[in-house]
């Protein structure tokens, strides 16, 4: 209502009491780690011809779909030049995103 105040109430007890303070943290199902952002950013290092994209992507595109449904990869895009993939992964180190491209790109 216009020109008056209105009042707020709590029922969080706000006071310290001995021994209610608390250090710990409940436990979580999944563990901590630090993850950073790692953009991976792929190139051909000869334009690849029809034929061989038909090779290889039928084994590239469920590997890059596994690794984003473990969590592994947030985003990717193909360059619009078409000479590579683009990767937003979710990893611990550039090695770690080394590792997992490894897999199924080859030498990177």
């Amino acid at each position: 209502m216009r020109g008056q105040q209105a009042e707020t109430t709590s029922s969080v007890d706000t006071s310290k009491k001995a021994g209610a303070e608390t250090t710990h943290k409940p436990k979580s199902q999944f563990p901590e780690v630090p993850t950073t952002k790692i953009l991976a950013i792929g190139r051909f290092t000869t334009p690849p011809t029809p034929e061989q994209i038909k090779e290889f992507f039928p084994r590239e595109v469920p590997d890059t779909l596994r690794l984003y449904l473990a969590g592994k990869i947030d985003q990717w895009w193909v360059r619009q030049d078409q000479t590579g993939p683009v990767f937003l992964m979710n990893v611990t180190s550039v090695a770690e995103a080394r590792a997992l491209l490894q897999t199924f790109l080859g030498e990177c």
